[in-house]
Formats: C-alpha cells, structure tokens, sequence
C-alpha cells in the first residue's frame, strides 16, 4: 500500500525525471544505480527495518515534492524524490542504511550545479587541447566548435563533473559490495578519478575523428553515453569478479 501511495504522490516527480533523462543523455550515468541499489539490498544480510526513520524521511520527501509542486519549481522534485526512496527502502527493511543511501545517486545532479562546477571554458579548453595534440584543424567561436567545416555546439558536461559523481556512486557501490568500508570507498573513488579523465579525453579524441568525417550523432553519443559505460562496466565487473573471489577463498 505504501509502495503505491509514494508512487501517486511522486508522480510528477517522476514524470519530471523521465523528462530529464530524455531530453539531457548526459544525466544518463545514474540509471546505472538502479539495478546497483536493488543488487546490494538483495545480497545484504543485515538490513534491519528503521520505520521511524523512514517513516520522518517520507514525510519531510512528500512536504518538498508538494512546496515545489505548489511552486511550480519540479526540479526541487528530484531531489524529494530520493528522499522518499531512501525513507521506503528503510522503512521496509529492504536496505541497509549504506545502501538506502546509495539510491541518491539515482536522481543526476542538475544542470545548473554541472554548468557551474564543470565549467564551459574547461569543456572548451580540452576539445582545443586534444584537438591540437592529434592534428585536427578546429576553431572555437561563441562556445561552438568547428571541426572539417562541421558545427558543434559544446557545452560544461563534456568537462567531467559527470564523471565525478559517478565514480563517487560506484566507489560507495563497490565499498559495500567488498565490505571493504569508508577507507575502501575512498581508495576505490581514487582509483576511479584516476581512470576518469583518461576516459574523457579518450572519448573527446574519439568524438573529434567522428566530428572531422561529420558524423555528429556519433560523436554526440561518445560524449554523453559512451563515457559513463566505459567507467561503469569495467567496475562493476572487476567488483563483482573481486567477491566471487573473496566468497571462494572463504568458503
């Protein structure tokens, strides 16, 4: 029943982040921790139901999603949206309260807070600095860049803020998945801010080539999707293979 009365009440919250998802590929990197959430939870074994807590996260959840409702400001939403998540998955004992946590990660961080972080002038410098170092021919003018004549309009997402988020979610996930704690999560986040910039400027030459033969959907996908997979898979599996492992050798 509380399933769907959260589901009615966040309705708009929802039908906004599905928005948000389609028209920006860039907030994409998040879905990723849907299933991540819903796989630690099953292979949790101390996960004990905290219905106050959740109880006071739901309430103060469905207070912003109707102030914001009422404000006509959706995006203030999103972030209720979580709130209520991390308050159901509490309330009912399916999570952990580390792992309850994790589900933020589902609602992207907004644009304004990429734009500001991110920085247009550093995702402007980096195209201009790789396009130089591979010997392409490309001019900037007005935030738009022009590779063989083409086009392109760019903007503070491709700088790596993204990224950044991400690797702070699947170092949380991977802490949790290897029991391996704070000091484990945070060694893991330093790996993976390590492997993201070699990521993104391996994906902003990659969009280059595919931007000097016109093929700008492609360099489009390079940049907005294909990044976050390149970071997220190779985790995932390498976390997985580790407790596989680690189950083994204690068995």
């Amino acid at each position: 029943m509380l399933s769907l009365v959260l589901l009615a009440s966040f309705s708009l919250a929802l039908i906004d982040l599905a928005g948000y998802w389609l028209s920006n590929p860039w907030t994409r990197y998040s879905l990723v921790f849907i299933p991540l959430v819903a796989w630690v939870a099953y292979n949790e074994d101390n996960k004990p139901r905290q219905p106050r807590l959740g109880a006071v996260l739901i309430v103060a959840a469905m207070f912003v999603q109707l102030t914001s409702a009422k404000a006509a400001m959706l995006a203030l939403s999103r972030p209720a949206l979580a709130c209520a998540l991390i308050g159901f998955l509490l309330n009912r004992g399916f999570a952990s309260k580390r792992c309850a946590v994790l589900s933020v990660f589902i609602v992207p961080i907004p644009y304004s807070l990429a734009s500001d972080l991110g920085g247009l002038e550093s995702s402007e410098w980096l195209f201009l600095k790789i396009a130089s170092a591979l010997g392409i021919g490309a001019s900037l003018f007005d935030h738009v860049l022009t590779v063989g004549g083409k086009e392109f309009a760019l903007t503070s997402t491709y700088a790596g803020l993204p990224l950044v988020v991400l690797s702070l979610g699947l170092a949380g996930y991977a802490g949790l998945r290897r029991h391996s704690g704070l000091s484990g999560a945070l060694r893991g986040w330093g790996a993976l801010m390590l492997a993201a910039p070699i990521v993104q400027a391996c994906a902003i030459a990659f969009a280059l080539f595919a931007l000097s033969s016109g093929a700008s959907q492609l360099a489009l996908f390079l940049l907005d999707t294909l990044t976050w997979i390149a970071i997220a898979l190779p985790t995932i599996v390498l976390t997985e293979r580790a407790v596989i492992r680690e189950g083994e050798r204690a068995s």
